[in-house]
């Protein structure tokens, strides 16, 4: 079955080392397209942080942010899937994590909240280049907007790993929770995830499961390399990507995505 659709995440697997799309990989999606395969990103960074890579690949359908949370056209305000936080619920959480004393974020409408930058965020900031709007005042926030993601920032695993616990033994069954890299904890609605998120733009263009391939390499891509039809871990992915995933490509630093579309969607 040749493949129709082809779901890409950014860091760590589309982006090398140095942030970047690769001249190879970038040849490389041009000549899918070309074959007719609609490409998109699929990341867990907010919509205008993925938006000048969008541009660079020249992507004409909607790209999927913060996790799935949000699938929204790069060229104008089309909407496809949106799955919030209600903020009742979003204010439940910001109580416990007040109260346990965490540093966390807030993301509402593509703007990122912050009480405080602490020094883990700096670099992400700086990567992602976003300009936070600091404030103490979510509660006003809320009133506002409806909450896109809770962010949780922790120097310790042992706090994070605590954190994760008690918000999944109160309100988990409501959530959508993934760490990355043992010090960031995303929270969002249950169903804000890349799987889903995939699943409902495949389903409005007419792509079988079986005609779509997702590469990826973090735990926030393991929905989307299980529910498509050929799923591919990058050879620096989580050992638990690599185990749900039909094909083990290159790493993001030897033009991994290249070599899977090379395989399956170009055979050569």
């Amino acid at each position: 079955m040749a493949i129709k659709m082809l779901a890409l995440d950014l860091d760590d697997t589309l982006l090398d080392s140095t942030h970047r799309i690769s001249p190879q990989c970038l040849q490389a999606i041009r000549q899918a397209r070309e074959k007719g395969v609609l490409v998109t990103v699929a990341t867990g960074r907010m919509f205008r942080s993925a938006a000048p890579y969008a541009r660079e690949l020249e992507l004409d359908i909607p790209m999927i942010a913060y996790q799935g949370a949000l699938v929204k056209t790069l060229f104008s305000d089309d909407v496809f899937y949106y799955k919030t936080i209600h903020r009742d619920l979003a204010g439940e959480i910001l109580k416990l994590l007040r109260s346990r004393g965490v540093v966390h974020h807030m993301y509402c409408n593509d703007y990122l909240y912050m009480m405080e930058v602490p020094e883990l965020a700096r670099q992400y900031l700086e990567i992602a280049r976003i300009e936070p709007i600091v404030t103490n005042d979510f509660e006003w926030v809320l009133q506002q907007h409806d909450a896109t993601e809770i962010m949780v920032v922790a120097a310790q695993e042992e706090l994070l790993l605590e954190t994760e616990a008690e918000i999944r033994s109160r309100f988990g069954s409501e959530l959508h929770i993934t760490s990355y890299r043992n010090r960031f904890l995303e929270i969002m609605h249950r169903d804000a995830t890349k799987g889903k998120a995939l699943e409902a733009l495949s389903r409005h263009y007419g792509i079988e499961r079986r005609e779509v391939m997702a590469i990826g390499d973090s735990l926030n891509d393991l929905s989307m390399v299980e529910w498509a039809g050929v799923g591919v871990a990058m050879e620096n992915a989580e050992p638990e990507v690599q185990k749900a995933a039909d094909f083990i490509t290159l790493s993001n630093d030897e033009q991994g995505v290249a070599e899977a579309i090379h395989r399956f969607i170009l055979k050569a």
